[in-house]
Protein backbone atom coordinates (compact mmCIF):
# COMPACT_ATOMS: atom_id res chain seq x y z
CA UNK A 1 0.00 0.00 0.00
CA UNK A 2 1.41 3.42 -0.87
CA UNK A 3 0.47 6.73 1.17
CA UNK A 4 0.91 10.00 0.69
CA UNK A 5 0.90 12.78 3.69
CA UNK A 6 -0.28 15.67 2.32
CA UNK A 7 -3.29 14.20 2.30
CA UNK A 8 -3.20 13.73 6.19
CA UNK A 9 -4.07 17.04 7.86
CA UNK A 10 -1.38 19.37 9.67
CA UNK A 11 -1.83 17.64 13.53
CA UNK A 12 -1.88 14.14 11.77
CA UNK A 13 1.05 14.68 9.78
CA UNK A 14 2.61 16.26 13.03
CA UNK A 15 1.78 12.81 14.51
CA UNK A 16 3.00 10.79 12.05
CA UNK A 17 6.54 12.82 12.04
CA UNK A 18 6.82 12.55 16.12
CA UNK A 19 6.49 9.13 15.44
CA UNK A 20 8.34 8.23 12.75
CA UNK A 21 11.48 9.83 15.23
CA UNK A 22 10.35 7.57 18.23
CA UNK A 23 10.40 4.67 15.88
CA UNK A 24 13.89 5.82 14.47
CA UNK A 25 15.38 6.18 18.14
CA UNK A 26 13.72 2.78 19.16
CA UNK A 27 16.20 1.16 16.04
CA UNK A 28 13.29 0.15 13.80
CA UNK A 29 13.56 -0.24 9.64
CA UNK A 30 12.37 1.85 7.11
CA UNK A 31 10.41 -1.18 6.15
CA UNK A 32 8.98 -1.79 9.63
CA UNK A 33 8.39 2.16 10.05
CA UNK A 34 6.76 1.74 6.42
CA UNK A 35 4.31 -0.79 7.89
CA UNK A 36 3.21 0.81 10.92
CA UNK A 37 2.09 3.72 9.13
CA UNK A 38 0.27 1.95 6.44
CA UNK A 39 -1.46 0.20 9.35
CA UNK A 40 -3.53 3.48 10.60
CA UNK A 41 -3.04 5.76 6.97
CA UNK A 42 -7.08 4.55 6.07
CA UNK A 43 -7.84 5.57 9.59
CA UNK A 44 -6.57 8.51 9.80
CA UNK A 45 -8.00 9.83 6.34
CA UNK A 46 -11.58 7.92 7.03
CA UNK A 47 -11.52 9.64 10.79
CA UNK A 48 -9.62 13.73 9.88
CA UNK A 49 -13.32 14.21 8.08
CA UNK A 50 -14.84 13.94 11.15
CA UNK A 51 -12.74 16.43 13.13
CA UNK A 52 -10.94 13.33 14.73
CA UNK A 53 -7.34 13.74 14.83
CA UNK A 54 -4.50 10.80 15.69
CA UNK A 55 -3.96 12.05 18.94
CA UNK A 56 -7.46 11.31 19.98
CA UNK A 57 -7.80 7.91 18.05
CA UNK A 58 -4.31 6.56 19.64
CA UNK A 59 -2.81 8.95 22.28
CA UNK A 60 -0.07 10.45 22.04
CA UNK A 61 2.48 10.18 18.62
CA UNK A 62 5.52 8.65 21.36
CA UNK A 63 3.14 6.33 23.23
CA UNK A 64 2.23 5.29 20.37
CA UNK A 65 5.27 4.50 18.78
CA UNK A 66 6.49 2.96 22.13
CA UNK A 67 3.80 0.78 22.09
CA UNK A 68 5.45 -0.99 18.84
CA UNK A 69 8.23 -2.34 20.86
CA UNK A 70 7.75 -2.37 24.54
CA UNK A 71 4.67 -3.93 26.73
CA UNK A 72 1.73 -1.79 27.88
CA UNK A 73 3.00 -2.21 31.28
CA UNK A 74 5.90 -0.90 29.90
CA UNK A 75 4.76 2.01 27.93
CA UNK A 76 2.14 3.19 30.85
CA UNK A 77 5.19 3.38 33.55
CA UNK A 78 7.30 5.46 31.00
CA UNK A 79 4.46 7.72 29.68
CA UNK A 80 1.10 8.58 31.58
CA UNK A 81 2.78 7.71 34.72
CA UNK A 82 5.31 11.23 34.25
CA UNK A 83 5.02 13.25 37.36
CA UNK A 84 4.22 16.93 36.33
CA UNK A 85 4.35 18.35 39.46
CA UNK A 86 5.94 22.13 38.79
CA UNK A 87 7.21 21.84 41.95
CA UNK A 88 8.99 18.67 41.45
CA UNK A 89 9.57 19.53 38.06
CA UNK A 90 11.33 22.70 39.04
CA UNK A 91 13.48 21.04 42.03
CA UNK A 92 15.02 18.43 39.39
CA UNK A 93 16.11 20.96 37.21
CA UNK A 94 17.75 22.88 40.19
CA UNK A 95 19.42 20.25 41.18
CA UNK A 96 20.32 19.30 37.63
CA UNK A 97 21.83 23.05 37.24
CA UNK A 98 23.63 23.25 40.47
CA UNK A 99 24.91 20.15 39.73
CA UNK A 100 26.67 20.79 36.24
CA UNK A 101 27.57 24.32 37.79
CA UNK A 102 29.68 22.72 40.99
CA UNK A 103 31.12 19.97 38.87
CA UNK A 104 32.20 22.21 36.26
CA UNK A 105 33.59 24.98 38.99
CA UNK A 106 35.65 22.49 41.18
CA UNK A 107 37.16 20.45 37.78
CA UNK A 108 38.20 24.05 36.29
CA UNK A 109 39.44 25.18 39.64
CA UNK A 110 41.34 21.27 40.14
CA UNK A 111 42.80 21.44 36.66
CA UNK A 112 43.74 24.97 36.07
CA UNK A 113 45.83 27.34 37.91
CA UNK A 114 44.21 30.89 36.60
CA UNK A 115 40.57 29.53 37.11
CA UNK A 116 38.52 31.44 40.12
CA UNK A 117 35.77 29.40 41.72
CA UNK A 118 32.33 31.23 42.45
CA UNK A 119 30.87 31.55 45.75
CA UNK A 120 28.50 28.92 47.32
CA UNK A 121 25.75 31.24 47.57
CA UNK A 122 26.43 32.37 43.58
CA UNK A 123 26.41 28.85 42.46
CA UNK A 124 23.13 28.08 44.60
CA UNK A 125 20.99 31.55 43.59
CA UNK A 126 22.18 30.81 39.80
CA UNK A 127 21.02 27.12 40.13
CA UNK A 128 17.66 28.17 41.26
CA UNK A 129 16.81 30.92 38.59
CA UNK A 130 17.81 28.67 36.28
CA UNK A 131 15.39 25.91 37.60
CA UNK A 132 12.64 28.14 37.06
CA UNK A 133 14.18 29.03 33.72
CA UNK A 134 14.04 25.77 32.31
CA UNK A 135 10.70 25.03 33.47
CA UNK A 136 9.77 28.25 31.96
CA UNK A 137 10.55 26.99 28.56
CA UNK A 138 8.42 24.10 29.41
CA UNK A 139 5.42 26.30 30.64
CA UNK A 140 5.17 28.59 27.35
CA UNK A 141 6.86 25.66 24.88
CA UNK A 142 7.44 22.11 25.21
CA UNK A 143 4.08 21.20 26.94
CA UNK A 144 2.43 22.36 24.11
CA UNK A 145 1.85 20.33 20.79
CA UNK A 146 3.52 21.65 18.03
CA UNK A 147 0.87 23.14 16.17
CA UNK A 148 0.01 25.33 19.19
CA UNK A 149 3.29 26.35 20.66
CA UNK A 150 4.01 30.07 19.96
CA UNK A 151 5.37 31.38 16.69
CA UNK A 152 9.06 31.91 16.12
CA UNK A 153 9.17 35.33 17.35
CA UNK A 154 7.27 34.83 20.74
CA UNK A 155 9.28 31.98 20.71
CA UNK A 156 12.59 33.84 20.42
CA UNK A 157 12.06 36.43 22.74
CA UNK A 158 10.93 34.37 25.52
CA UNK A 159 14.34 32.37 25.25
CA UNK A 160 16.17 35.35 25.05
CA UNK A 161 14.22 36.75 28.24
CA UNK A 162 14.60 33.59 30.05
CA UNK A 163 18.51 33.85 29.46
CA UNK A 164 19.10 37.39 30.10
CA UNK A 165 17.39 37.31 33.23
CA UNK A 166 19.09 34.25 34.09
CA UNK A 167 22.36 36.14 33.29
CA UNK A 168 21.38 39.15 35.13
CA UNK A 169 20.90 37.05 38.68
CA UNK A 170 24.30 35.40 37.95
CA UNK A 171 25.99 38.83 37.40
CA UNK A 172 24.09 40.26 40.83
CA UNK A 173 25.27 37.37 42.89
CA UNK A 174 28.69 37.07 41.77
CA UNK A 175 28.59 40.52 43.44
CA UNK A 176 27.71 39.23 46.58
CA UNK A 177 30.52 40.05 48.62
CA UNK A 178 33.15 36.37 50.28
CA UNK A 179 31.35 37.41 53.95
CA UNK A 180 28.19 35.72 53.10
CA UNK A 181 28.99 34.02 49.89
CA UNK A 182 31.93 31.60 51.21
CA UNK A 183 34.12 29.80 48.31
CA UNK A 184 34.47 26.00 48.93
CA UNK A 185 37.78 24.21 47.97
CA UNK A 186 37.43 23.27 44.59
CA UNK A 187 37.44 19.18 45.91
CA UNK A 188 34.14 20.27 47.72
CA UNK A 189 32.61 21.48 44.98
CA UNK A 190 33.05 18.42 42.85
CA UNK A 191 31.89 16.52 45.37
CA UNK A 192 28.34 18.61 45.58
CA UNK A 193 28.44 18.51 42.18
CA UNK A 194 28.77 15.16 42.15
CA UNK A 195 25.86 14.38 44.72
CA UNK A 196 23.54 16.99 43.43
CA UNK A 197 23.58 14.77 40.15
CA UNK A 198 23.33 11.33 41.37
CA UNK A 199 20.63 12.72 43.76
CA UNK A 200 18.60 13.89 41.14
CA UNK A 201 18.92 10.84 39.16
CA UNK A 202 17.21 8.84 41.90
CA UNK A 203 15.17 11.91 42.66
CA UNK A 204 13.81 11.63 39.03
CA UNK A 205 13.24 7.66 39.20
CA UNK A 206 11.48 7.70 42.78
CA UNK A 207 9.15 10.50 41.04
CA UNK A 208 8.88 9.49 37.65
CA UNK A 209 9.61 12.92 37.13
CA UNK A 210 8.32 14.83 33.57
CA UNK A 211 11.52 16.46 31.80
CA UNK A 212 11.15 19.86 31.25
CA UNK A 213 13.40 20.20 28.31
CA UNK A 214 11.50 17.22 26.25
CA UNK A 215 8.22 17.50 24.02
Amino acid sequence: MSFSLDKLTHKNQEFIHIATNQFIADGKTDAEIKGYIEEIYPILLENQTKGITARSLFGSPTSWAKSKTLSPEQVAMQTSQENDDPKLMILDQILLVFGFFALINGLMGLFSSTSQSHGFLTILLTSIVGGFAFYAMYHFFYRHERTQRPGLLRSLLLIVGVTAAWLAVFSLAYLIPTAINPVFPDFILVILGSVALVGRHFFRKHFNIKNAMRA
